[in-house]
């Protein structure tokens, strides 16, 4: 159990809300880069991979009614 909980490491992620796409975990999509949301969640993500080696990642929740859902995807 020690080593369980030594090894588990928080992330802090740029978050990017979805008003209508859907995704699904393993799923790849695009993104639109000229909506500056869009682009500052991806700028995000690739300045804090410049400082933690790794891949960008954004993480895509839902938008609902105006307020972030409990749950999404990286």
């Amino acid at each position: 159990m020690a080593a369980e909980s030594a090894a588990f490491t928080p992330l802090t992620l740029p978050v990017l809300p979805l008003d209508d796409e859907v995704v699904l975990p393993g799923m790849v999509v695009p993104l639109d880069l000229s909506d500056s949301e869009v682009r500052a969640a991806v700028e995000a993500a690739q300045a804090a991979a410049r400082s933690e080696p790794g891949k960008p990642r954004v993480l895509l929740v839902p938008r609902i009614d105006g307020t972030y859902a409990k749950t999404g995807v990286l």
